[in-house]
């Protein structure tokens, strides 16, 4: 059985402390971080890629399963201390930079496929995967933690009050399942929240067979709920005016047998992949306003 690490002592060990600059709440709990890498189902001929060290219990309970952890810090004091926190784990690579910011391409150059697991901080969790989800196709799958409520929007279904723009990305791109719920307890400090692991198994093909749509087609997508959803309670006539005039969209929702009254929040996947198909070909070399 595992006890939970001493973070704090930890800490005090290597002269640091949790920035809230980074929003940094460390895992303390062994137990979880293997839970973690089974929900990753990560094989020993696995290539991982983590998003945030911290005090590495996540990396090293990777790096007993994996071929290769790839892991990112960027917060310079705690960088300074990993090689001694991490000591002789040899098949794990430290990349000391944020990110949000950092060529992922270089590291497709290296790794056919990957698989992304990680403690995601709170505050950028969102546009993390966002930024995953345009590797889509070097990605094999995702294992993240999220706040719960944003676990919950994640794997949302039509007409439900949470399902938005969020809801309908992750399931274009993935098949996303929440895994198990995290006490706040597990880490150090502890948070206010509570946390879930989901998991994305990424939707395979290219980048266009995946999704069933040209880059182009997904670009319009994108504006289309956008505009939808940043309007939730207005009707798709209202909703989708700046994008499509009413006339275009009174005839394509006609020959669809779609009401023009529904909101956006009640459409599924499909439906708004079919919307989207009929308006870009009825709009042609559409653009749309460069604000959406």
């Amino acid at each position: 059985m595992h006890l939970p690490v001493d973070v704090k002592a930890t800490l005090q060990k290597y002269e640091l402390s949790a920035s809230q600059k980074f929003s940094q709440n460390f895992l303390k709990d062994e137990q979880l971080a293997e839970r973690i890498v089974k929900a990753a189902q990560i094989q020993a001929e696995d290539s991982v890629l983590e998003i945030g060290t911290g005090l590495g219990i996540l990396t090293k309970a990777l790096a007993k399963n994996a071929a290769k952890v790839i892991t990112f810090e960027k917060d310079k004091k705690l960088l300074a201390q990993l090689p001694f926190i991490l000591q002789t784990e040899t098949q794990i690579e430290v990349i000391p930079q944020d990110f949000l910011t950092y060529d992922l391409s270089i590291l497709q150059k290296r790794f056919k496929k990957i698989k992304v697991v990680a403690n995601l901080p709170f505050h950028i969790s969102t546009e993390v995967l966002f930024h995953l989800f345009e590797y889509r196709g070097w990605i094999e799958s995702m294992t993240l933690m999220f706040q719960k409520e944003v676990a919950e929007r994640i794997v949302s279904k039509p007409g439900t009050k949470v399902y938005g723009i969020l809801s309908v990305l992750s399931q274009l791109y993935s098949t996303p399942k929440i895994c198990f719920s995290v006490s706040p307890h597990c880490f150090y400090p502890v948070p206010k929240v509570s946390a879930s692991i989901v998991n994305f198994q990424m939707k395979e093909g290219s980048l266009t067979q995946d999704i069933g749509l040209s880059s182009l087609k997904e670009k319009f997508l994108i504006k289309l709920v956008k505009s939808g959803f940043g309007q939730r309670r207005k009707t798709l006539l209202n909703s989708l005016k700046k994008l499509v005039s009413p006339e275009v969209l009174k005839k394509v929702t006609a020959h669809l047998g779609i009401d023009v009254k529904r909101r956006m929040e009640t459409f599924s996947l499909e439906e708004i992949k079919k919307l989207t198909e009929a308006l870009y070909l009825e709009s042609g070399d559409f653009t749309g306003p460069k604000d959406l």
